[in-house]
């Protein structure tokens, strides 16, 4: 009927309006930080009315919030896919290892100030800690477990291997913090993708 199409049309401008409202609010939130983003950069990004931006989120906090849940899900999306087919062909520990690294640097290259943000608000906000530590507590599984695919069963107790994967994970993003964070000295070789996720990867396999 032409109500049911009217309300379709409806529904899908909604969509579109939330995808450019979160979409511009990520581009300026890795280019201005959090603490100097303002609604009206993001209507004036947008082309939208603060109306809008209003009408969606009660304000920045909750904007930004639900931005940067979204942008975790998103590499984390990226890690479970790249692992999953790793495990699927049969590849081994380093594969394994590789993939969790690659889709990790290639979050943090991406969007470095997104970075910034996270760290910043983890500490400030609980519900993006929550969020976050979920996702976090997530991958140190899988590192956990392609260690132990690695090694076989029953090497480390499994208190032990879980401990260890918060431990790679957590020197995983000191070291992408600062090579794509806070900036490595320009023209470092090791700032190359490909080369951080290799290095990860081997870190990672040789402990």
């Amino acid at each position: 009927s032409i109500q049911s199409l009217s309300s379709l049309t409806k529904r899908s401008d909604a969509k579109a309006t939330l995808l450019q409202v979160r979409s511009v609010t990520l581009s300026l939130l890795d280019k201005l930080g959090y603490d100097d983003l303002r609604i009206a950069d993001i209507e004036g990004e947008s082309g939208l009315t603060r109306g809008v931006v209003y009408y969606y989120f009660k304000d920045k906090r909750d904007l930004v919030v639900s931005v940067l849940a979204e942008w975790v899900d998103s590499v984390h999306a990226a890690i479970i896919a790249s692992v999953s087919a790793v495990t699927r062909s049969g590849d081994g520990a380093f594969s394994a290892f590789h993939a969790l690294a690659e889709a990790l640097v290639f979050g943090f290259v991406r969007t470095p100030g997104v970075v910034r943000a996270l760290y910043y608000l983890e500490e400030q906000d609980p519900e993006i800690a929550r969020h976050y530590r979920g996702r976090r507590r997530e991958w140190a599984g899988l590192i956990s477990g392609a260690m132990v695919g690695d090694s076989g069963e029953g090497l480390f107790a499994a208190h032990v291997t879980e401990k260890l994967g918060y431990v790679f994970l957590d020197m995983a993003e000191r070291l992408l913090y600062e090579l794509y964070v806070t900036r490595f000295p320009e023209g470092s070789s090791i700032t190359a993708p490909e080369r951080a996720s290799m290095l990860l990867a081997a870190l990672w396999h040789r402990m």
